[in-house]
């Protein structure tokens, strides 16, 4: 796993109470260094302090969503306060200050979750349609048929899975949880707000289609793909 803290002490701190958890722990003193081991080393886990410049880090924040590999990156982010930024979905938010040995079990026991939570792979051909959105698998983006000029959305990894379970069973409301289920797989330990974080990033991705109006929120319940909804025109 990667551990991005820019206090040298804290970071090898937390990395000792990982390894004596007995996983592989590679550090990263700034958000540079982090790109450069993701990509060299495709890590498990990141673990990262958001009170930093590095959780700032426009090209650290697109590495951890995934781009060109059916998954994002499990992130576990150290914040104080409540402050939450837009472009991060962590799995696993954990309140500053904390104790070295809690974090670590925290992560163990996520990482462990991850290992149970095996997900199908992303179809790599065939297109998948609910009313008029059509989403493309080879293209990996979503269209809303019979719009002039035809128009497509390029969807992450984490978005198109949502799509894809919310098309599959449309006109049909969608836990929280079930979603976690679906897309992040089951056993998952993925809060609400990641959920709804993502919810957030397809219906932007939508529209650009002027498709938005499809994914509909359904208070205290879920969310819903609304078949009727993608036939009007934005």
């Amino acid at each position: 796993m990667l551990v991005i803290v820019e206090d040298a002490m804290l970071r090898e701190l937390i990395a000792a109470h990982l390894r004596h958890q007995g996983h592989i722990v590679l550090p990263a003193g700034s958000a540079a260094d982090a790109c450069r081991l993701i990509n060299e080393v495709q890590p498990d886990l990141v673990l990262l302090d958001g009170d930093t410049a590095s959780a700032r880090d426009a090209t650290l924040a697109t590495l951890l969503q995934g781009s060109d590999d059916d998954r994002s990156i499990p992130l576990v982010l150290l914040q104080s306060g409540a402050v939450e930024d837009d472009n991060l979905a962590p799995r696993l938010r954990v309140a500053k200050p904390y104790r070295p040995q809690a974090l670590a079990d925290a992560v163990h026991r996520l990482l462990q979750a991850g290992q149970a939570a095996m997900r199908t792979p992303l179809p790599t051909a065939g297109r998948l349609r609910a009313g008029t959105l059509e989403l493309d698998f080879e293209m990996r983006a979503v269209q809303r048929l019979g719009a002039t000029p035809t128009r497509w959305a390029d969807l992450a990894p984490t978005e198109l899975r949502l799509l894809q379970h919310l098309l599959q069973h449309p006109d049909r409301t969608h836990s929280r949880a079930e979603l976690v289920d679906a897309v992040w797989g089951v056993g998952a330990e993925v809060d609400t707000r990641t959920v709804d974080q993502y919810v957030r990033r397809l219906r932007e991705a939508l529209a650009t289609v002027q498709a938005e109006a499809a994914l509909k929120t359904v208070r205290g319940v879920g969310y819903r793909i609304d078949q009727s909804a993608t036939h009007a025109d934005a």
